[in-house]
């Protein structure tokens, strides 16, 4: 079973920042953290439930934005 988005990228979070301090690069990890919450930021946006409709653009119902 796969795992939902947000615990894929908190397991890469993990990893990547294990990683880092291992290599002694310990000042990644605001840069790996700020990364990992733009990522999400990313793909929560509303334009990704739109990108990933198949009907033409055309044939999709106009937005309710102001």
């Amino acid at each position: 079973m796969a795992q939902p988005e947000h615990e894929r990228l908190e397991a890469w979070l993990a990893q990547a920042l294990a990683d880092a301090r291992r290599r002694g690069l310990g000042d990644l990890e605001p840069l790996l953290v700020s990364l990992a919450q733009a990522v999400a930021s990313l793909r929560a946006a509303d334009w990704n439930d739109e990108a990933a409709d198949p009907r033409p653009h055309s044939a999709r119902p106009a937005p309710d934005r102001p």
